[in-house]
């Protein structure tokens, strides 16, 4: 499971006035959810969860950033039973507790689209290690224990080529771990070496048939020098195991050999789409001494992958800071392509990549005039007749943001608040904007504001009326192009923090969900 998406351009953002400072002082308790265990489940199931906190009432009420995805509170406080409907997105989500005193900081939920297995709840015996009898799965593990080191007895053929990925840090888990790969003699084939705390990888070509040990364990070194990463049962991973027949794999390997995790990818889903569709009579249409396809902006590409393994790309001009949207469809037209798109500079260095999906979107800003490529490809390596993609490709707009420095409200009647934000456009972008706010309780008012052409910053107040009733609600913060036809609506960001990873470290960086609690009238 992928949680790294194409690298977005988030500003230094500013202080709120000080007329919010009265928010963190008035108020009940509210919930505070320090970990999810398991993290994540698999799209279309359910699974039950611990949520780990305190909770100053029970039953709690959940809200989540997509209506498929629900979480039901059981008896006994942070117990859910969570359902995961077909139609909700891969990748991480955000799921606010909340009570009458307000919602505390979100955490990411991550759905998946392979089977889940949860290690077993007593500690491992020396030695031992946990069977996972098929791949793909998505490990669910905590490092609960001083020492611990969990362990996996994968069963993998010659010629398969072991894909492993810790998601810990990125979900804001206090997890620095390391990956090892031993053989049945104890021979270590492959080790990650990334910088802890972030996310390990390992990929391991197999040379010999057989059961192997995967073994995840803490750095015992940083965890010696930043004692927030010891372990304990808030040290929460997903481990997305797979395993891919690659030729000639059984003859490269060797005892030994590490490979190590990749450039970064992506940060944050984006949007594309494009087509094409090589005749087949004519296979050397894509050979690599031939330049590559250019298509004009807007367009529309059907295409196909074959055979097994090929690569389909497409040349185009894009301009600097410029908003670029693409969609590509397999599933939804029945193709048995797992698709990935990657957009590529002159240098074919991955500027961004779609995120996991069946109809995978993506958005990217160009980062300077100039010609760059679309690769369209299967995620595991296959392709063949019927391996079909349609991809589109809209028209560019403007990279139009707007920023705020938090996402999360508590006013009492009769109070207000002022959000600043930092607005960022192209100097050619002169349309005239308007602020404003959307999804509002009853009885909270936004002040309507117009942004010129030539400013950076506005503020949008927000005012409780004195007879406001209590409320728990998301809302969002807007600008609305007037000038434009037709009129463009951006919706405002603010970036998510976390208790150990930083923003830019997080598998989702921000969101355009705000949220506002309105608390009971003071008592005279």
């Amino acid at each position: 499971m992928n949680l790294r998406r194409p690298r977005t351009h988030l500003m230094g953002v500013v202080a709120l006035a000080a007329s919010l400072a009265c928010q963190l002082c008035v108020g009940a308790g509210m919930p505070a959810v320090d970990f999810l265990f398991p993290a994540g489940g698999q799209r279309g199931g359910a699974t039950a969860v611990l949520a780990g906190g305190t909770f100053p009432t029970w039953p709690v009420r959940i809200w989540t950033d997509d209506p498929g995805l629900v979480f039901k509170p059981g008896e006994s406080a942070g117990r859910f039973q969570v359902e995961i409907a077909t139609n909700v997105p891969v990748g991480a989500h955000l799921v606010r507790f909340y009570d009458a005193g307000g919602s505390g900081a979100p955490r990411l939920f991550v759905v998946g689209e392979v089977p889940e297995l949860n290690e077993p709840d007593s500690p491992e015996q020396t030695g031992v290690g946990t069977e996972v009898k098929t791949l793909p799965v998505t490990v669910n593990g905590r490092l609960r224990q001083p020492g611990e080191t969990d362990t996996y007895l994968l069963t993998l053929a010659a010629g398969d080529e072991l894909r492993a990925t810790v998601v810990a840090y990125a979900l804001d888990s206090p997890v620095a771990a390391r990956l090892r790969l031993l053989d049945s003699g104890g021979r270590v084939l492959g080790e990650s070496t990334n910088p802890p705390p972030h996310d390990p990888a390992l990929v391991c070509a197999i040379r010999e048939a057989g059961t192997y040990r995967l073994e995840l364990s803490p750095v015992e070194s940083y965890v010696a020098e930043h004692t927030a990463f010891a372990p304990s049962d808030a040290a929460v991973y997903r481990l997305p195991l797979a395993s891919v027949a690659v030729p000639g794999a059984s003859e490269t390997n060797s005892a030994g050999r590490v490979l190590v995790e990749g450039a970064p990818l992506p940060d944050r889903p984006y949007r594309v789409s494009v087509l094409e569709a090589p005749p087949a009579e004519s296979p050397d249409i894509l050979r690599p001494d031939r330049p590559y396809p250019t298509v004009d902006l807007p367009c529309t590409i059907t295409g196909f992958i074959r055979p097994a393994g090929n690569e389909d790309h497409y040349s185009f001009s894009a301009v600097g800071d410029e908003l670029y949207h693409f969609r590509l469809r397999a599933g939804s037209i029945g193709s048995p392509l797992v698709p990935v798109f990657r957009v590529l500079n002159g240098a074919q260095l991955v500027l961004a990549e779609s995120p996991p999906g069946l109809d995978p979107t993506l958005d990217w800003v160009a980062p300077g005039d100039g010609l760059y490529t679309l690769v369209v490809a299967d995620a595991r390596g296959g392709g063949g007749v019927g391996y079909g993609y349609e991809l589109d490709v809209t028209a560019p707009e403007p990279n139009l943001t707007a920023t705020a420095d938090e996402h999360t409200l508590r006013l009492r009647p009769g109070q207000s608040a002022a959000r600043n934000l930092a607005i960022r456009r192209p100097e050619t972008y002169q349309g005239l904007l308007a602020l404003t706010a959307v999804g509002l309780p009853a009885g909270v008012q936004a002040a309507p504001a117009t942004i010129p052409p030539d400013v950076r910053q506005a503020t949008l107040r927000l005012t409780v009326a004195d007879d406001a009733p209590p409320a728990n609600q998301p809302f969002r913060i807007t600008l609305l192009d007037v000038t434009a036809n037709p009129p463009r609506v951006v919706s405002a960001r603010a970036p998510l923090r976390g208790k150990y990873a930083p923003t830019d470290d997080l598998a989702l960086k921000d969101t355009d969900t705000f949220w506002l609690t309105v608390l009971p009238a003071e008592k005279p």
